[in-house]
């Protein structure tokens, strides 16, 4: 089961012994998200496009963060999965070809890797692992104890112990979170000859 916001802020909750503003919550994640997306690559469900005999640009999905490979529905449909080999570039949220290739109307399939989303509400669920949630609580317990009212409240040193604490926790979980979705995106190749 996917845990949501509230999990989190419960958890913080938890901890803190204190209660936790919702949108402080939603903050913390999106500041999660904004941080370890750059360095992961979730794939998404692939997307399809309609392609005409005319046209020379189409539009992409709004999430897409980067393309993995394209190829053409016709040839899947074939039974052959090989990607679609034609130069293109992206631009303003399109994808845009040199020329038509096509004669009859196709599909281009789009196997691609999203942005991790923006969160606006409480109620909304992580993308990670299960597994991966306590990055969420440890950044938040980090956030938290780094409020000046926190620190004037428990104290300098202490409140810094924790925040220390919990900023290595949440470092720890990122390089780790960071390696296992490069081992498991990147294609593994064994070249050999005999």
């Amino acid at each position: 089961m996917a845990k949501t916001l509230e999990d989190i802020r419960f958890l913080i909750e938890q901890e803190v012994k204190t209660p936790i503003e919702n949108q402080d919550v939603i903050n913390w994640c999106n500041q999660v998200n904004a941080d370890i997306g750059m360095n992961i690559n979730i794939p998404a469900t692939p997307s399809s496009i309609a392609l005409t005999a005319t046209a020379l640009e189409y539009t992409l999905p709004t999430n897409l963060k980067i393309i993995n490979r394209l190829r053409l529905q016709s040839i899947i449909n074939e039974g052959i999965d090989t990607e679609f080999g034609v130069n293109y570039r992206i631009y303003n949220g399109k994808i845009i070809f040199p020329r038509t290739l096509w004669i009859a109307p196709d599909t281009l399939v789009v196997d691609y890797y999203k942005h991790l989303t923006t969160f606006t509400l409480i109620t909304n669920a992580i993308e990670l692992d299960d597994r991966y949630y306590p990055i969420y609580q440890f950044y938040g317990l980090l956030k938290y104890y780094r409020q000046p009212s926190v620190v004037s409240q428990l104290g300098e040193a202490h409140a810094r112990r924790e925040s220390e604490t919990n900023e290595r926790l949440y470092n720890g979980m990122k390089n780790q979170l960071t390696a296992y979705q490069m081992l498991g995106n990147e294609p593994v190749v064994i070249d050999s000859r005999w």
